[in-house]
């Protein structure tokens, strides 16, 4: 079992991870600006699926917005494609900068995300997304240039509320690599609302990837067959050459009700995957002998896992990294180090019935 902690020793664990999730951000936000600023950014072009995108920031959100007792409401046009061809990661972290922010600067009220289908011509669709807030709102003067780099609302924001200022800047750059700009509408102690549109193509049927945001009937029965037990099936793949990392990653699967197995090389990993139906692979990148990337590619010749999400696991993140690895047929990447959070994270996007 867990062994309990002090009052103190909570307080000092959750003020070093408070303050290891700020670096990280600031790193991230650094670096993301550095490339955008270089010209060194790549857009991807893969199946988005919109309804669940808004459903899984909605989901990352909700201890900030929870925390400070907000409202946080998706409203999605029925009519919108179930899936278009875009940058799925590039359009979280821009609807995630957004929403992040609006939670930050409001106190009272709420949050508003919404997607609207402004109209279909032929095979595209142009999409119009927007996020409001009833925050504090930003005086006219200051919101001319609230996409600048390292510009906050007014000078004590980056004292009162943290933060680099960058986060709007980043979206800004995004969205201009994607054709787009983006707007705001504010009003000092009213709120604010930011918007944006895409145009993206209509992706075909059999483009569409998993998962969907909600399992239907059919998932939550093979969930309920699947339940641990003492006798069950393991249900995701540990592939990682270090036994320390093995243990933790299953103890912290086995906290969310998720039976694991073992893989320490990339060997074990494609004869478990011959003779095991799972539901997720964890892959760690840097195995001995033969690597990651190959391991998946032998994984995904073995029918019954062509299309099993594989999950990156690396502290390797350069985007020439990531596009080798997805390009290998990965799914994801979870940079390491990573936290319990994290983890859930991934599992809200990749296999969302173990959640229930």
């Amino acid at each position: 079992g867990e062994t309990a902690l002090s009052k103190d020793q909570r307080e000092y664990l959750e003020l070093g991870r408070e303050s290891a999730q700020k670096l990280m951000s600031l790193m991230d936000n650094l670096l993301n600006f550095s490339k955008l600023e270089s010209g060194d950014v790549t857009l991807s072009q893969r199946p988005v699926n919109i309804r669940a995108l808004c459903a899984e920031i909605k989901a990352l959100l909700k201890p900030q917005w929870s925390r400070a007792q907000l409202g946080f409401t998706v409203e999605i046009d029925p009519l919108i494609p179930k899936s278009v061809i875009g940058d799925p990661e590039r359009l979280r972290q821009i609807l995630l900068s957004l929403a992040g922010n609006a939670i930050k600067f409001t106190h009272v009220g709420g949050v508003f995300m919404g997607v609207k289908l402004l109209k279909i011509e032929q095979d595209e669709a142009l999409i119009q997304f927007s996020v409001s807030d009833t925050g504090i709102g930003i005086p006219g003067e200051q919101a001319e240039h609230i996409f600048e780099s390292f510009v906050q609302g007014d000078a004590s924001s980056s004292r009162r509320y943290g933060g680099t200022g960058l986060g709007l800047a980043i979206a800004h750059q995004l969205l201009r690599l994607m054709d787009s700009e983006i707007e705001i509408s504010s009003q000092v102690g009213v709120g604010s609302t930011f918007t944006f549109s895409l145009r993206a193509k209509i992706a075909e049927v059999n483009q569409q990837q998993p998962p969907s945001p909600a399992p239907d009937a059919a998932q939550r029965q093979r969930r309920q067959e699947m339940s641990p037990s003492s006798d069950a099936q393991p249900n995701i793949l540990v592939v990682e050459d270090n036994a320390i990392n093995r243990e933790m990653l299953t103890h912290i699967f086995a906290n969310f009700g998720i039976q694991v197995a073992q893989a320490k090389d990339g060997e074990s990993a494609v004869i478990a995957a011959q003779t095991q139906p799972f539901r997720l692979i964890m892959m760690d990148v840097n195995l001995p002998r033969m690597n990651g990337i190959d391991t998946t590619r032998l994984i995904r010749t073995i029918p019954e896992h062509a299309s099993t999400p594989i999950i990156a696991m690396t502290a390797s993140i350069m985007s020439d990294e990531k596009a080798q690895y997805l390009a290998s047929g990965m799914n994801d990447v979870l940079s390491k180090p990573f936290s319990i959070q994290d983890i859930r994270n991934m599992l809200l996007r990749w296999y969302p019935e173990s959640l229930i």
